[in-house]
């Protein structure tokens, strides 16, 4: 666990028969915003709510949210009050619940705190159905953060939400990275003799209505310390202004869900090499176009090669700085 939220409802003492809380901070409408426990043991993010109606408002397996009174000392008050329902789910319910801080916290005066922290609930609320269907294998994991290399490039030059906006990969489009008239495929290879990537389909070294094709592909190995994971990725994309919300129900797309965390800070690699080409003519690919009968292009359908990147020569669209790639994207 981390992140404000966390650290407070960790340093709440367990009584079975009491509501704990500890304030967060950050007032709202005259009462503080606070982290509990529950007298079930369950963490609950408490937001004053003088005056609302009680009711259900979000119930999923892992998470509910809910307007209703609480006694303090000899009244009582109203609070909405966004309870994790699921232990295995308490990671991604803290960063829902440092979300809404956060939101609080920069709330304009004539705003509706209730109304803005379930604006923010229903962004995670994905994220907390409680579905879960295993990891990834180590090669999708490579694969991903080889994706996330690349939308670090990306935000780096035109900002964390075109950068995001950009991600085509979890809805398995042709390219990785799509802009108006630029794309980026990105690969992953664990081949460590040789630089080699797969590429799948008569389309995904296509430019024909992508524009210009980049492609963008990282040599990695497994390694058991230090290299990178798809964590340390999330966590410096956040850092560089990406919604964390946002990303991670992108990252739920591909089955890469927050409660597999600490599974994924294990799965670290080691980039060994990287490439960066401009696709064209002269690069080493199959296509429609390669087959000059239209007869044969319909009948086609299945197809996976592999490229070998190796020795790659700039006629064939290497760039001397696979960096490169990111450049001009939105021209």
């Amino acid at each position: 666990m981390s992140g404000t939220a966390a650290l407070l409802w960790a340093g709440i003492t367990a009584q079975s028969s009491n509501w704990l809380m500890k304030p967060v901070g950050v007032t709202v409408e005259g009462a503080e915003v606070g982290v509990a426990r529950d007298p079930h043991g369950r963490p609950v993010l408490l937001v004053p709510a003088t005056g609302r109606a009680a009711g259900l408002k979000v119930l999923t397996r892992g998470l509910s949210a809910r307007v209703g009174a609480l006694a303090s000392g000899a009244t009582y008050a109203d609070w909405l009050m966004v309870t994790c329902e699921d232990r295995s789910l308490r990671s991604t319910f803290f960063s829902l619940c440092d979300d809404v801080i956060r939101a609080l916290s920069n709330l304009a005066e004539e705003s509706d705190p209730v109304a803005e922290a379930l604006a923010v609930v229903s962004k995670w609320k994905a994220l907390l159905e409680g579905v879960h269907g295993g990891v990834l294998s180590e090669t999708q994991c490579s694969g991903l953060l080889a994706e996330l290399h690349a939308m670090e490039q990306l935000a780096e030059r035109y900002g964390p939400d075109a950068a995001l906006a950009a991600w085509a990969g979890p809805d398995r489009s042709r390219v990785d990275f799509r802009f108006d008239k630029a794309g980026v495929e990105v690969k992953a290879t664990l081949q460590r003799d040789q630089f080699r990537v797969t590429v799948h389909g008569l389309w995904q070294l296509d430019e024909l209505e992508v524009g210009s094709l980049r492609l963008f592909a990282q040599q990695m190995e497994l390694v058991p310390t230090g290299g990178d994971s798809i964590p340390d990725a999330v966590a410096r994309l956040v850092a560089l202004g990406i919604d964390e919300a946002a990303l991670q129900s992108e990252l739920a797309k591909v089955g890469c869900l927050p409660v597999d965390q600490d599974v994924y800070r294990t799965i670290r690699f080691k980039v060994l090499d990287e490439c960066g080409v401009v696709v064209g003519s002269a690069t080493p690919r199959i296509v429609r176009s390669s087959f000059s009968d239209p007869d044969v292009q319909a009948a086609i359908s299945g197809v996976t090669y592999q490229v070998d990147l190796t020795s790659l020569s700039q006629a064939a669209g290497r760039l001397d700085n696979p960096l490169d790639v990111f450049e001009g994207l939105d021209a």
